[in-house]
């Protein structure tokens, strides 16, 4: 019975050993980090196979609690749209399975815009062939925030709300700079892809009005950036066809 017992426990072993054996690795840079309003906060995972087999992940956003106006992206050879929640390494996501010795980037991106705030989003990775082997993070975004005091300090500068909004086929963007700077004034699509620069250069002292009128943009929600001696402020409108 003695001998019974102890080969029984030997195969508990062995069985526990191969169910969670590790197949791939995670290194993750941050967990959290802050940033100003209108960055693009990334963090970046790299995932190595440890096996000698072709290995295919998934990636899957379990939580994502954002600010309004914020939106979150899950990245590797592509960077995928805001509602996406799960992502894997096959063809249907342009990818292909993780080699043996293989290390590839994984990155989740953040784009705080409008609104100073923070935001927790949860990550899993999961080898899908195994559902007992998966690592899962909680990722901290937030904005660096200022005083009403200090941005006017700082900024030096004062963006409006252009008119009208929504608009369709123009619309008009102001600002006022109390001092000339280096800067530029840009177009954001809603998850944070650069899609025009209206001006980049030096702003003088005064009053600033731009006619902005978008050939082939589809309907949506636009932000446009001004940043000015390194300060920034966003403003969010809404293109209707």
């Amino acid at each position: 019975m003695k001998n019974l017992f102890i080969h029984f426990a030997q195969l508990v072993f062995l069985f526990s050993s191969f169910v969670y054996s590790q197949s791939f690795t995670v290194d993750v840079s941050e967990t959290e980090i802050y940033s100003d309003l209108g960055s693009e906060i990334i963090f970046d995972f790299e995932i190595t196979n440890v096996t000698a087999n072709d290995l295919s992940l998934y990636f899957l956003r379990s939580a994502n609690n954002l600010p309004e106006e914020w939106s979150s992206s899950l990245c590797f050879e592509y960077c995928f749209a805001p509602h996406l929640d799960s992502i894997a390494t096959n063809s249907q996501f342009g990818s292909t399975p993780i080699k043996s010795g293989e290390k590839r980037e994984f990155s989740v991106h953040v784009f705080p815009l409008v609104n100073d705030g923070s935001a927790t989003i949860g990550i899993k990775i999961g080898n899908s062939d195994n559902p007992s082997e998966f690592y899962e993070y909680s990722l901290l975004a937030g904005t660096n925030v200022t005083s009403v005091l200090d941005n006017e300090i700082n900024t030096n500068f004062e963006l409006h709300q252009n008119y009208p909004n929504p608009f369709n086929p123009s619309t008009t963007i102001i600002f006022n700079i109390e001092k000339n700077g280096f800067g530029k004034l840009e177009i954001f699509d809603v998850i944070g892809n650069k899609v025009e620069t209206i001006k980049e250069g030096n702003f003088s002292k005064g009053y600033h009005e731009y006619l902005f009128e978008p050939k082939n943009y589809s309907s949506g929600i636009y932000f446009y950036k001004l940043s000015i001696n390194k300060k920034t402020q966003v403003k969010k409108m809404i293109l209707s066809k």
